[in-house]
C-alpha cells in the first residue's frame, strides 16, 4: 500500500489519503474482547551488529522512562533495566510504547540523551521494544493527542488510528539514517489531516560530518542520540546533522557540543554541560 500523493497530472488527479491505507490493517472493534500483551524493553548496552560498533562505549543505564499512548491517553512512568511490560488492551486497539534511556553522567547524575526504542501495537513483529520504531511510537502518540484535542471520542479516534498502515510507515523509517532530523510536527499535521505523503519521513537539508574532526576540535568521541545510526557511525566515521539546527551531541560523560552546520566551511560549536535530569511534575 503506497503512501504517496500524486501530484496534478493532466487530465485528472489521484490522491491517496490516509483513509486508503486501511487494505490489510487490522481494524479496531469497540466490541473486541481484551487481551495482555508482553512486551520486553531494549537490551542495554545496544547489542552491537558488527564488530567495530562492539567498541562504541555507552554510559551506564539508570533506568527507563517508558510513555505509553492509547485511544484513552498517555501515561508516563518508570521502569527499572530488567523490567518487562505487560499492557492490558481491546485487541487491535493501537498502542504505542516509547522507552527512553535514562543514563549516568560521569559524576553519577541521571540524563536523557538518546531518543527513544519503540513499539507499535498491533504492527509490531515481535514483542520488544525496538530502537527503529521509537519515532513511529512518537507520532502515534502525537495523532492521540490530536483527537483528544479535537473532542473525538476514544472509540472513534482507536478505529481512526488503526486505519494507518503503520508496518508501511516502519519499514521505511528503517531505511532513513536519523528520521528524528525529520519535522515531526509536520508529519503528525499531515497525518492528521489524512494528506501525508512519505517524502515527509527524509530529513531534508542534512549533511554528514566527520567524527574524527569533532574529535580532533573537542576532544569528545560523539554518539548519536538516535542508537541505530551510531552503528553506522564505527563503519563510516560520519555523523547526520541538519543543517541551521542546533544539534547537542556528546559522549555522555560530562561535557557535550551544540553543533550548527551553516555550511561546509561555517559549523559552529559551542561547549555546556550536559544538562542533569530532573522527573517531570
Amino acid at each position: 500500500m503506497s503512501f504517496f500523493i500524486f501530484k496534478r497530472r493532466q487530465p485528472f488527479v489521484v490522491i491517496f489519503t490516509l483513509a486508503a491505507l486501511i487494505s490489510g490493517c487490522s481494524l479496531f472493534d469497540s466490541n473486541a474482547d481484551e487481551e495482555s500483551v508482553s512486551i520486553s524493553l531494549p537490551d542495554w548496552p545496544p547489542q552491537s551488529q558488527t564488530e567495530t560498533a562492539a567498541r562504541l562505549e555507552y554510559p551506564p543505564l539508570s533506568r527507563w522512562k517508558i510513555t505509553i499512548a492509547k485511544n484513552d491517553g498517555t501515561s508516563v512512568f518508570y521502569a527499572d533495566p530488567e523490567t518487562s511490560l505487560e499492557i492490558t488492551i481491546q485487541k487491535n486497539c493501537p498502542f504505542s510504547i516509547q522507552a527512553q534511556p535514562i543514563t549516568l553522567l560521569k559524576n553519577g547524575c541521571e540524563c536523557i540523551y538518546f531518543h527513544p526504542a519503540g513499539f507499535i501495537y498491533p504492527s509490531s513483529s515481535q514483542n520488544k521494544v525496538s530502537w527503529e520504531q521509537g519515532f513511529a511510537a512518537f507520532l502515534m502518540e502525537g495523532l492521540y493527542k490530536n483527537c483528544r484535542q479535537n473532542g473525538i471520542s476514544q472509540g472513534q479516534a482507536a478505529r481512526y488510528v488503526s486505519t494507518f498502515n503503520w508496518q508501511k510507515l516502519i519499514s521505511i523509517i528503517q531505511e532513513k539514517s536519523n528520521p528524528w532530523l525529520c519535522d515531526s510536527g509536520l508529519i503528525i499535521k499531515n497525518l492528521s489531516e489524512e494528506t501525508f505523503r512519505a517524502s515527509l519521513l527524509t530529513p531534508a537539508s542534512c549533511y554528514q560530518i566527520s567524527t574524527q574532526k569533532i574529535y580532533e576540535q573537542t576532544g569528545l568521541c560523539v554518539l548519536s542520540p538516535y542508537i541505530p545510526e551510531n552503528q553506522k557511525i564505527a563503519q563510516t566515521g560520519q555523523i547526520t546533522i541538519k543543517k541551521d539546527f542546533p544539534m547537542l551531541l556528546s559522549d555522555i560523560k560530562e561535557f557535550g557540543i551544540f553543533i550548527t552546520y551553516l555550511s561546509a566551511k561555517n559549523i559552529h560549536m559551542e561547549y555546556i554541560y550536559i544538562p542533569i535530569y530532573k522527573e517531570e511534575i
